[in-house]
This record gives structure tokens, sequence and C-alpha cells, in this order.
């Protein structure tokens, strides 16, 4: 699968002619729901080749314990991942085999001390990009609304003001030689309208020298916190998700729909049966007169 899945990644590269940061909102919405889209349709396509349904997840009955278990989350923070987010993070576990449901942002990574890992060719050659620059691994892209951004803040003469950096508790920190560390002091600068902008996450097994004594636990508390929210709640469960715009079979999205609202509700995911073979009607049509017959 792991092949077929690169098609994907292919198909992601290509871009209407435009730059990112020359696409307005709609164009860069566009491209998202493109990308998301072809990675569901080529998961439902692989497991409809093979003749094995259940490699999509939303084809298999799963219970709380293991939706729980799976869901994607990140080993930097403990946070799970949830709604479209997980949709797609799921399907990538999928097409690419992982094992595990571990993703973070290469930033997260890079704390822990850990790089991305370089793009290999079948014969294990580095590969380049089109303008001849090393390439990397390629992630899930993740998009969010910006409002605005933090800038450091400049004093009238220019200069970078700063301030003495805080730790944790809100004590002032101090370097080994007992000097004051410094950092900028930065202000919230909103732009004109909100952009739509993305951030990447990569599958732990994308790094090197990613150490996973370091990773944190799952921490589904915020998970129960919305569950209990939902139990008396319920029609929030009816919010739209980014799901329902995707350009994709509406039986497989009404089951994605499902998928979420079982995690999000804490229960049981069932799948729907739903009777589409004409044959297979007139067949329980004819069992049915002749019970009514025998019973007569």
């Amino acid at each position: 699968m792991a092949k077929k899945a690169q098609k994907i990644t292919q198909n992601e590269e290509q871009t209407i002619g435009v730059k990112w940061d020359e696409m307005t909102n709609a164009q860069k919405n566009e491209s998202i729901i493109r990308s998301y889209s072809a990675k569901i349709g080529l998961l439902n396509k692989i497991a409809r080749e093979e003749n094995k349904p259940e490699l999509a997840f939303w084809n298999k009955n799963t219970n709380l314990e293991e939706l729980d278990k799976t869901a994607p989350y990140s080993p930097a923070t403990g946070k799970v991942y949830e709604n479209t987010t997980a949709i797609m993070l799921r399907a990538e576990m999928a097409l690419k085999g992982y094992e595990s449901n571990t993703f973070l942002t290469m930033e997260e990574a890079n704390k822990m001390g850990a790089t991305l890992k370089k793009e290999l060719d079948e014969n294990g050659k580095e590969k380049l990009t089109a303008n001849g620059k090393t390439a990397y691994v390629k992630g899930v892209k993740i998009p969010y609304i910006e409002k605005g951004k933090w800038v450091p803040q400049v004093d009238k003469n220019g200069n970078t003001v700063q301030v003495q950096a805080k730790d944790k508790e809100g004590k002032l920190k101090f370097d080994e030689n007992g000097k004051p560390i410094m950092r900028d002091l930065k202000e919230f600068i909103p732009h004109k309208e909100p952009i739509i902008e993305t951030t990447t996450l990569y599958h732990s097994s994308q790094f090197n020298n990613l150490d996973p004594s370091k990773f944190k636990a799952k921490d589904m508390n915020k998970v129960h916190q919305k569950r209990e929210y939902f139990a008396k709640n319920p029609e929030a469960l009816n919010k739209t998700e980014m799901v329902n715009s995707l350009t994709i079979n509406s039986k497989i999205i009404e089951k994605l729909n499902n998928f979420l609202k079982s995690f999000k509700a804490g229960k049981n995911y069932e799948v729907v049966k739903q009777f589409k073979d004409k044959n297979l009607f007139k067949t329980l049509d004819m069992k049915a007169k002749k019970q009514s017959s025998i019973s007569m």
C-alpha cells in the first residue's frame, strides 16, 4: 500500500500554478479540499481493489476502547487530534502502514533533538527538489485560521524591546553565570482579514533520533470533558465538519461523519449497512412471499 500511497504525494505536490502565499483564502481552501479528497479517495480505491474494505477505517466496526487507543495524538504535548484532522491522520496511518498513532510538527521534534528525514528514491539515494535542493519526507498539511501575527516590539529608535524571561512557575530566569535571560517582547498585529494557513504534521517515524522515552502519554482529559458536554448537549454533535466539503462519494462522507460523532460522543462506531443491490431486495421479497404463503 505504501507504494500506491506515493500517488497521493504526487497529487499533493501539484498546484494550480499559484504560490500558496499568493492564493486567496478561497483558493487555499480549494487546494486543501482537493488534497484531502484525493487522500480519502485513494484509500477507498485501494481497499476496494484489494477486496479488503476494512483497510478503510470507516468500513470497520470499532468499539470505543479501540477508537481511543488508535486516536492520533502529539507525543510532544499529549494532545489528541480531533475532527477532520484526526480523519486525515487516520487515513495517513492506513495509507503508509504506520503502526503507531503519533504525529507532531517539525518544530516539536526539533526541540526533542530530532531532525526530519530526507526523502529517498527506490535505490536509497537522496531525492532533490525541482530547484535542486535536498528533498525531505512529506507530512500532512493541517489548515487553521490566522487572525494576526506576533511580532517583536520596537522602541522609538527602532530597537527591539526585551524583558527578562520567566519559567513556567513565573520565576525570573538566569543563565549559569547568574545573568538574566532576556527575550524579545512581542505584540499581536491583526491581519486586515483572517488568513488560512497550514501547519504540517509528520509521523514520528519520519524523524531521525526521535527518542520515544521522551514521548508524553496521550492526554484524554479534554476529550472526556467534551464527551460530558455532548451528553448534555447532543445537538452540538451535528456541527458541520470539513469532511462534508470533500469531493468524494456521499456515502463515505456519511460514514466519516458518523465516525467522528462516535468518537466525540464516546460511543462504539458501527457501520450503517445500506442495501443497494436490487437483486438482494428481490431475494428478500421472494423469501417474504414464501413465508407468507406458508403461514397462510
